[in-house]
């Protein structure tokens, strides 16, 4: 099963600080989420089956990963400039493919990010990714 190697590979990727932004696709995935929580555990729980994950190192979903060369910096700030890193993504196997991944965040929009990548199919639509909230 494809999801064994996968998550194998997921867990040589850096572990985020506790407490660290966190952000997801889908909020619903951010149900029961806490920052304190075991990493491994937790990114399992927001990725579920469908759903992709993004932090300052890395964005994930079940089934592939992708990596910047240098961590982003979750800046909301007026005049932040857009984040620009080069960087690959792979699914299981050897599909590897470089990239270059655009973040772009807003101050009025403090709760989201949007990431562009290169796309062969020109769509320039952004994936855009939510600030999980903590539990109470």
């Amino acid at each position: 099963m494809i999801r064994r190697p996968l998550l194998a590979a997921l867990a040589l990727l850096p572990l985020p600080l506790a407490a660290e932004t966190v952000l997801v696709d889908n909020l619903s995935a951010c149900e029961g989420y806490h920052p304190d929580t075991e990493w491994e555990g937790m990114l399992g729980q927001l990725m579920g089956e469908q759903n992709t994950v993004l932090t300052a190192e890395f964005m994930a979903a079940i089934e592939w990963t992708c990596e910047y060369d240098a961590p982003i910096e979750f800046d909301w700030r007026q005049g932040a400039a857009m984040q620009i890193r080069p960087g690959y993504c792979m699914e299981p196997g050897p599909f590897v493919y470089p990239t270059v991944f655009v973040f772009g965040m807003f101050p009025d929009q403090t709760d989201r990010v949007y990431v562009w990548q290169t796309d062969p199919g020109g769509t320039g639509e952004p994936h855009v990714f939510h600030v999980c909230p903590a539990a109470p």
